[in-house]
């Protein structure tokens, strides 16, 4: 399983993530900062770059990956790693056919 999309859904004043795999299994949440969702995005957009293609289950090495690549680690910058880092793990979870509490 590799992930093929990710992709921003804007919803007014909040900002969501899509992370689509190449299976067909899909996991959305949350992600940002309210009030700064342009420079969201724009993380999300960096994050992107490594993370399409790669096999979501290897949550840890993305995580090692993610957490070391960024020089300043701030509010922005951690809530979208974490909520990307969380999908992984709800891809995981749905694989094996469980539901999950992910909207």
């Amino acid at each position: 399983m590799k992930i093929e999309t990710i992709k921003l859904i804007p919803a007014s004043k909040y900002l969501f993530v899509e992370i689509t795999t190449n299976t067909g299994i899909k996991g959305v949440g949350e992600v940002g900062v309210w009030g700064f969702l342009d420079s969201t995005a724009e993380v999300i957009d960096k994050f992107r770059d490594y993370l399409v293609g790669k096999d979501p289950f290897n949550i840890e090495d993305h995580w090692n990956y993610l957490y070391r690549s960024m020089y300043f680690r701030g509010n922005i910058i951690m809530g979208d790693f974490q909520q990307l880092i969380s999908l992984c793990g709800i891809l995981k979870v749905k694989r094996w056919g469980y539901q999950s509490i992910n909207y």
